[in-house]
């Protein structure tokens, strides 16, 4: 059975009718924290610092392919590429409502089950165009759009034999505005804590080098094989050791779907080490007003041993 679900058609097609007319915007690379063996987009091996994505020059030009539902019935012909405008608004409404699609499942992406073939696909019909290396018998695609507002918008999928194994996604501010709520409002720590209930772990990583205490919230749901990292590139300071999870910005959101993710992040400091929190308290914090969701953290847990 084909996997991409039909709410993602359905949204598409009402994006369209609707007219929605939001200018687009020349794309550029996201920033990640930690960098892959292959040279693919990928995050730095360092919580200390983001650096810029490198890609590979090569362009495959994707396989325009049906679209399938979430039944047996597939769409009868291909579907063209949106404009950037009506294809942000979709983009952007996923953001915020991905409908029944639970981890590992992204956007009717599901690891293990969807090939390679059919996301680029669905890809491909957003305006989305693939960049593309192969290491060690795997197939690295990435996707990515800058969306209205220096919102960047980028996707990784890790693939073999023609099967998507795990994919990661990334949500970027460029500038120093922070990532509204509202751009992005289900995959937020609130969010995805209400979704798929108490994380099986939190890890914390409060960077305290001079000028430069940037913050880390690292979520993990293993039953859903998803992990979700926030970064705040206002961290606290030593002298005041409180952060508020629910009310500060953050300027970039990586999550991780699949089993095997490709480059997790980099372990940080335990919860129930970095502060005096369970993590049954930090869920019913985080379910709380956002004023009222802060915590202290434990200075000693962060400081070089």
């Amino acid at each position: 059975m084909k996997l991409i679900s039909l709410f993602i058609l359905t949204l598409i097609l009402v994006f369209i009718f609707a007219g929605c007319n939001r200018p687009g915007a020349t794309a550029q690379s996201t920033q990640f924290r930690q960098s892959p063996s292959p040279t693919v987009v990928t995050p730095t091996p360092t919580r200390t610092s983001t650096a810029t994505a490198t890609i590979t020059k090569t362009i495959i030009p994707p396989t325009l392919t049906l679209i399938p539902s979430a039944t047996p019935t597939l769409t009868p012909t291909p579907l063209d590429t949106l404009e950037p405008s009506k294809a942000d608004g979709v983009i952007l409404g996923l953001l915020q409502d991905p409908g029944d699609c639970l981890a590992p499942c992204f956007w009717g992406i599901v690891p293990g089950k969807t090939t390679r073939d059919e996301a680029s696909s669905f890809f491909f019909h957003l305006g989305f165009s693939p960049y593309n290396t192969t290491h060690d018998g795997r197939d690295y695609t990435s996707y990515e759009p800058q969306l209205k507002g220096s919102f960047s918008f980028g996707v990784m999928l890790v693939s073999q034999n023609k099967i998507v194994e795990n994919q990661r996604i990334g949500m970027q501010v460029i500038g120093s505005n922070g990532i509204t709520e509202t751009r992005w409002m289900a995959y937020s720590p609130k969010a995805l804590i209400q979704r798929y209930g108490k994380p099986s772990s939190v890890n914390l990583t409060w960077n305290l080098e001079s000028g430069n205490t940037t913050f880390f919230i690292d979520l993990y749901f293993d039953d859903y094989d998803l992990i979700a990292t926030f970064h705040s590139p206002d961290g606290p300071e030593p002298s005041s050791p409180q952060e508020c999870p629910l009310a500060v910005r953050y300027d970039y959101v990586i999550l991780w779907l699949g089993k095997n993710p490709y480059y997790p992040p980099i372990k940080g400091v335990p919860l129930d080490k970095g502060t005096t929190l369970t993590i049954d308290e930090f869920v019913k914090l985080m379910a709380g007003d956002s004023d009222r969701s802060c915590f202290t953290l434990n200075l000693e847990a962060f400081l070089p041993h």
